[in-house]
């Protein structure tokens, strides 16, 4: 288990200390919980360039590490800065093997991703109050899902009725319109009708969203959706992040070996069987 930050020593020994030690009995130093700490490690500069890592010596004065300078590191030590070619080289691994947890979507899932085969588990602190929202909301949920399908089948409609209003619009240029010259004006009343309509169902539909998001945050409502659709954060999240999770300590209830498995991600085409 390693511990990879941007703090400087001094910042993160006091957190860990206040955090980690005699949390549990028998766990004296937080030092006991990590096998390896990098701090100023400076992400994501860590992830793309080689850069050495300077051992840290305890009681170094704010600023100084005090110590020398190695390409790779060693088990059980304190360095700053350093990449993550010097830290494979340590870990002498596929990275695939690499679970690398952080909350930073950028500084962290991204810029990993991208030069690297690690595997990412992105920590998303809202998803906590985001999920007892939804639970709460789950009828309103719902009803939204039912107005999006009515929407799309009334969206149809229209598309037929426009299709048929081209027609006759047509056959009358060309004089050929049946005898019935009202049947050119019926139709368009009846799709101006229908306009208005579908204009009253988007505007429920929409009514209902706002209730849901302002329910989930009432400044900008749920991080991961825009509406029915992914914000940007959300397609980062699924198009970077291998796992999400509210908190590091979720991983816990699972065993060491244990693999997470992707939910089915069906494409346009697999809703149509």
């Amino acid at each position: 288990l390693l511990l990879i930050t941007n703090s400087e020593w001094y910042y993160t020994d006091a957190i860990c200390r206040h955090l980690f030690d005699g949390a549990e009995p028998g766990l004296d130093s937080w030092r006991q919980v990590f096998d390896l700490v990098v701090v100023e490690a400076k992400k994501p500069r860590f992830f793309k360039r080689a850069h050495p890592f300077q051992e840290v010596v305890a009681g170094a004065a704010p600023g100084e590490q005090g110590g020398g300078s190695v390409a790779t590191p060693a088990w059980g030590g304190t360095y700053a800065g350093g990449s993550r070619a010097g830290l494979m080289e340590l870990l002498d691994c596929l990275g695939e093997q690499v679970l690398y947890v952080g909350d930073h979507i950028y500084g962290d899932i991204l810029s990993s991703k991208r030069v690297s085969t690690w595997r990412t588990a992105l920590v998303v602190r809202e998803l906590e109050d985001e999920l007892v929202a939804r639970r709460e909301l789950t009828s309103q949920h719902r009803h939204a899902e039912v107005l999006r399908s009515e929407l799309a089948d009334f969206g149809r409609r229209m598309d037929d009725v426009r299709d048929l209003l081209l027609l006759y619009r047509s056959l009358a240029e060309r004089g050929e319109l049946p005898e019935d010259g009202d049947v050119l004006k019926r139709a368009e009343s009846y799709l101006e009708e229908m306009r208005r309509e579908h204009k009253v169902m988007r505007l429920h539909k929409n009514r209902l969203q706002g209730r849901i998001s302002d329910a989930i945050n009432p400044y900008w409502g749920s991080v991961f959706k825009q509406g029915s659709n992914k914000s940007l954060f959300g397609s980062q999240v699924d198009d970077f992040a291998c796992i999400y999770t509210s908190r590091v300590s979720n991983l816990s209830a699972y065993g060491s070996h244990h693999y997470f498995r992707v939910l089915e991600d069906p494409m346009m085409h697999d809703t149509l069987l």
